[in-house]
């Protein structure tokens, strides 16, 4: 039996002070597997969020103020 490969998701927002009076933050998820990572990327981007699994994958989104980055890559 082989392990399942584990997935983390990095999220970045980059708000502007000025407008939220803070400027964002940085969260980064403990492994997972890969359709979980997916479904939290989403979930965080407000839609469907699709991958290889083998590769890295990167989206951007507009929030107020700023802007979210999320990131998915192997454990």
């Amino acid at each position: 039996m082989t392990a399942e490969a584990l997935y983390v998701v990095c999220v970045q927002e980059a708000i502007n002070g000025e407008l939220a009076g803070h400027c964002g933050g940085t969260y980064r998820r403990p492994p997972q597997p890969h359709a979980d990572a997916l479904a939290l990327a989403a979930l965080l981007l407000g839609g469907a969020a699709r991958a290889v699994p083998a590769a890295p994958a990167t989206w951007t989104r507009s929030v107020a103020g700023g802007r979210r980055t999320i990131t998915i890559t192997r454990a």
